[in-house]
């Protein structure tokens, strides 16, 4: 679990809100995007990216 928290830890903000207002509060993209006031495209952008991030630090 350490590890996965380290990973988010380096996350932007950004990537980081939108990751986990998806994945652990269940949100939608199009919810994330009107809660932070960005496009859909970007949500879904920042989520991948925050996703390969975080499975790449747990790689082993």
């Amino acid at each position: 679990m350490k590890k996965f928290r380290d990973a988010l830890a380096q996350l932007p903000a950004d990537h980081r809100q939108a990751f986990l207002l998806n994945r652990f509060d269940g949100l939608s993209h199009m919810e994330i995007a009107q809660f932070m006031g960005i496009s859909d495209k970007t949500v879904q952008r920042y989520i991948a990216k925050a996703f390969d991030h975080c499975l790449s630090c747990l790689e082993f």
